[in-house]
């Protein structure tokens, strides 16, 4: 009798079918155009194949959930699932042209590690910074690779994006096989 009550006070939320999140759109869209990544032949090892594999077409950055983190996203020719190298995505966040501030945000990511992913927002100039690690790179569709940064290391103030992508060996100081840059012209309000 007891359970027969208990059982009778359960409530069951069900969303209605067909029912999906909202989609967010993004606070930053950069396209880039293909077929400039620069090669440096001093560094043996790779094909050109392999060192055009991060020729990015897109950058984005987009909220996600409700406590002001932000998704930062890029898009490139190829996913590889070579051991051989990294494919390294790196995120500066910078103060406007001109200023005289000195704090910045460094993000980097991989998809060959993807629980190597980072984010630190350096507060000035005097070492004081606020640290975002351990975070998880994602992957998508074999060309887009992804990272949610805590708002804790998202600076307030508006900011200049810098985007570069290397081959190489992610978090040493290993010379890189290639590079790619992405423009994103003008300062965000990012929070």
């Amino acid at each position: 009798m007891l359970l027969a009550t208990l059982m009778a006070s359960v409530v069951v939320v069900v969303p209605p079918v067909g029912a999906s999140a909202t989609r967010v759109d993004p606070v930053v869209q950069a396209p880039d155009a293909t077929g400039d990544v620069r090669i440096f032949h001093r560094a043996d090892g790779l094909s050109d194949g392999q060192r055009r594999t991060i020729d990015a077409s897109a950058f984005t950055v987009t909220p996600v959930g409700d406590e002001g983190d932000l998704r930062f996203a890029v898009t490139i020719a190829r996913v590889t699932g070579s051991h051989r190298f990294d494919q390294m995505v790196f995120v500066r966040l910078v103060p406007p042209a001109g200023s005289e501030a000195t704090w910045e945000t460094q993000i980097g990511f991989s998809p060959q590690k993807p629980d190597w992913a980072y984010a630190t927002r350096y507060l000035d100039d005097t070492g004081r910074y606020r640290n975002c690690e351990p975070l998880v790179s994602q992957t998508s569709g074999g060309t887009e690779l992804s990272l949610d940064v805590p708002v804790k290391c998202i600076p307030p103030q508006e900011a200049a994006i810098r985007v570069e992508l290397l081959t190489g060996r992610f978090r040493t100081d290993a010379n890189p096989w290639s590079r790619d840059r992405v423009p994103v012209p003008g300062t965000f309000d990012l929070r």
